[in-house]
Order: C-alpha cells, then sequence, then structure tokens
C-alpha cells in the first residue's frame, strides 16, 4: 500500500472566552493545519497539527505548510509503513517534530532543591530521555506533536513508567482530529504515571469539522468507539485543500 494522494487544508479556530495570554502573546484565533492522505486502495487516513502561536513553540502553522508544499510530490507512491513516511520526510528536510505528528536539555543548576517538571523545554524525544537519565526531572507536561506523534510517545511513556516518573498528555490547540488520538494514548499509559490528559475542544470552536466531536464530560474524556481515529472528518467542511498532490 503507497500514498497515492496527499490534501493539505488550513482552518482557523477561535478561542472561546478569548483571548488566551501567554508566553507574551495575545490569542484570539489558532490556525491549524490538517493532512488527509489517500492510499492507492482508497483507504483515508487524518493528520492535524496546530502550533499555538508564533512565540510559544519554535514553529509556525504556515512554515508547516510551505514544507508541504515542497515535499509532498515526493511522498506520493512511498510505502504506507510504521517508519517508511517518516524516513521518507526525513530524507526530504529537516522538519522537526511538529510536521511528523501531522503524519504520524534544559541545562540546570545543581542546587535545585524541588521537584522539576519540564514542559516546552523537553524539546524531542531525545531531549526528555536525556533529562530522565541525569536525574534532572520528577515529571512532564508532554505533548505529542512535540515528540513527534504517538510512536515517539510510546518510547516515551515507557522509559517514564520503568523510572516512575508522572506526565500528561497533552498538545497544542487543535481539534478534533489530534484529540481522538491524543485520548486513545493516553488510555494505553499506566495510571500511575498519567497525570492527566489536556484537552482543547472546550476552548476552540472546531465544532464544524465532525458528527462525533470529542468532549469533555464532568472531568472525564470517553474513548471516541469509531474506527481508525474515532471519528470521522468531514472534508466537505473545510472547503477546499491548500494543496494536493497525486490523482
Amino acid at each position: 500500500m503507497r500514498i497515492a494522494q496527499l490534501h493539505v487544508y488550513q482552518k482557523n479556530m477561535a478561542v472561546k472566552d478569548g483571548p488566551c495570554t501567554m508566553s507574551g502573546m495575545t490569542v484570539w484565533s489558532v490556525e491549524k493545519t490538517i493532512v488527509r492522505r489517500v492510499s492507492d486502495t482508497w483507504h483515508e487516513r487524518w493528520g492535524e497539527v496546530c502550533p499555538l502561536g508564533s512565540l510559544y513553540a519554535p514553529v509556525q502553522a504556515s512554515a508547516i505548510r510551505a514544507v508541504m508544499r515542497e515535499i509532498g510530490e515526493f511522498l506520493v507512491g512511498v510505502p504506507i509503513g510504521a517508519n517508511t513516511v517518516r524516513q521518507a520526510i526525513d530524507s526530504l528536510v529537516n522538519c522537526g517534530g511538529y510536521l511528523h505528528s501531522a503524519f504520524d536539555i534544559a541545562t540546570i543548576r545543581s542546587q535545585i532543591r524541588h521537584p522539576l517538571y519540564l514542559d516546552e523545554s523537553a524539546t524531542d524525544l531525545a531531549t526528555a530521555i536525556s533529562a530522565i537519565f541525569k536525574g534532572f526531572v520528577e515529571g512532564f507536561g508532554m505533548k505529542l506533536s512535540r515528540l513527534g506523534g504517538h510512536r515517539p510517545f510510546g518510547a516515551f511513556r515507557d522509559v517514564c513508567a520503568a523510572h516512575g516518573l508522572h506526565y500528561t498528555c497533552d498538545d497544542s490547540r487543535c481539534g478534533d482530529i489530534v484529540a481522538a488520538p491524543r485520548v486513545q494514548t493516553a488510555a494505553a499509559c499506566e495510571p500511575r504515571c498519567l497525570e492527566g490528559v489536556w484537552l482543547a475542544t472546550p476552548r476552540i470552536d472546531d465544532s464544524d469539522l465532525s458528527d462525533t466531536p470529542v468532549t469533555v464530560e464532568s472531568g472525564h474524556i470517553s474513548l471516541p468507539k469509531g474506527a481508525g481515529l474515532g471519528i470521522t472528518p468531514d472534508s466537505d467542511r473545510l472547503g477546499p485543500p491548500v494543496a494536493s498532490f497525486g490523482c
């Protein structure tokens, strides 16, 4: 099975009860990039990434789409496997974890005397594991997109479990296409280590993408019931793609 088509969409989502103020910036809306991948057997899969502004994370939504425009045509025909698409992207561009997730260390002074959790400074899997083995941290606020998707997050989860470290299963302000696998990933984590799951859906307007949104009810999140992601995005609601590759 190979990639036959790639379609890239852009969607703005308003911040509910906005604005959100953080990292020296005021955010009224966030801009997400959605990737629809169609195989030569006509199976479709969806990916999404949504960096929170231009100051909070070291990547911009427009830059992700610019990279997709550069490499999209070269991904058509790539075999679909556990690592083949990731390897193909790496052979074309040094893009970091955010683009990977759309498809699939802090230096401490030794005098610190209180528990330390890393969040945005744990920029990738290698940084997080280095902090663990150096004994810097007692936990993480971790985002799937920052690590590059659920596969590296699985390795991170297992290392944290072996060391008895706590973490959260979060992401930036994406919609249901990221919320669904995030909830499913969290369900595969050990409860003794998992401190919580954060969804942006109560704070953003993304209600028009799917008829089965991922929601928070009384502080709990139910697993999506459908196949694959658990939700079925409606491409007609996204409007025309900003880029398409393949026939």
